[in-house]
């Protein structure tokens, strides 16, 4: 009796399961979606942690480069005070023996 007494709400309930189907195929699909996205983006950062570490060690060659250009002017400069001083000491003797 009470079985009759439910199967008017069956047309109901069999539209509630195809709704409730239909979500669960739209969840799948986004999931799905989600996965391949996901997987781009991580290969996507991959390549970019790649190219970081390049620049970072390129950056470094750079550095030490501007390092020794550095060194290499202090080497220069501390010449040229050299050559300056022995030009003019050897100017100021000569002075001294012209008169």
């Amino acid at each position: 009796m009470q079985l009759l007494s439910q199967v008017p709400m069956l047309p109901k309930l069999q539209s509630k399961i195809k709704t409730q189907q239909s979500y669960i195929r739209r969840t799948s699909n986004l999931t799905q979606d989600f996965g391949a996205v996901n997987s781009k983006l991580t290969q996507q950062i991959c390549v970019c942690m790649g190219q970081l570490r390049e620049l970072d060690q390129k950056a470094e060659r750079v550095e030490l480069q501007v390092n020794l250009n550095e060194q290499a002017m202090q080497v220069i400069s501390r010449n040229l005070t050299k050559i300056r001083n022995f030009a003019v000491n050897t100017f100021a003797s000569q002075r001294l023996f012209h008169f």
